[in-house]
């Protein structure tokens, strides 16, 4: 947006017309395209490019994963919190493991 000096709100403003739209999203297909192409050739020659590649495109079947396993005591951090703010212990872990429930 930078590049054409208009604003954010002004070019999702032009997004709602149908043809402009049209354009845009012309104009990214075919950037997708060549950039395709252009990494599909370096993969000839370059591994790291067919790596780079898949990640990307085949997300689901070749991204990278990572794993971190933790284990967290949570009755210690619970008790020093419920002295310090004057809190019931047992509603603070209540608390505790509503939070985490919520982002399992």
């Amino acid at each position: 947006m930078a590049v054409a000096d208009i604003t954010p709100p002004t070019f999702y403003r032009m997004m709602e017309d149908v043809t402009f739209r049209a354009s845009v999203e012309r104009a990214e297909g075919e950037a997708e395209a060549t950039f395709t192409v252009i990494v599909a050739e370096a993969a000839v020659k370059s591994w790291q490019a067919a790596a780079w590649w898949l990640e990307r495109r085949k997300h689901s079947d070749y991204a990278q994963r990572s794993v971190v396993d933790m284990t967290v005591d949570f009755t210690k951090e619970a008790q020093r919190i419920a002295a310090e703010f004057g809190l019931d212990a047992t509603e603070v872990m209540a608390e505790a493991e509503r939070v985490l429930a919520e982002h399992r």
